[in-house]
């Protein structure tokens, strides 16, 4: 089984993805009719908003990436939150993960 501290952070960054997800729809700059749609066509492809660069004048969607520049406070503050809980916590949801591969 792998250390506990690589968990942590897989743990975070899947927080942080949920995160960025619900935040998306919760400002209505994804819908999840669209999700719902792009994915019974077989193949889950979103399309994500885009916004007017002011500097270049061009249409982009950067703002709305998963990237390192937007998440990682996020990321690090859910891993600070999971390294205060005790180890016995997420140590039995991840052995029952391992089960389970």
């Amino acid at each position: 089984m792998p250390s506990m501290g690589g968990m942590l952070g897989i743990i975070a960054l899947s927080t942080t993805a949920i995160k960025c997800a619900l935040n998306m729809f919760t400002e209505n700059d994804l819908k999840v009719k669209q999700v719902l749609v792009s994915g019974s066509q077989g193949k889950l492809a979103i399309k994500l908003p885009k916004v007017l660069n002011k500097t270049t004048g061009k249409m982009i969607n950067a703002p709305f990436l998963f990237s390192e520049a937007h998440w990682t406070k996020v990321t690090t503050s859910f891993i600070k939150s999971i390294s205060s809980k005790p180890a016995g916590i997420f140590f039995t949801q991840i052995s029952l993960s391992y089960a389970e591969l």
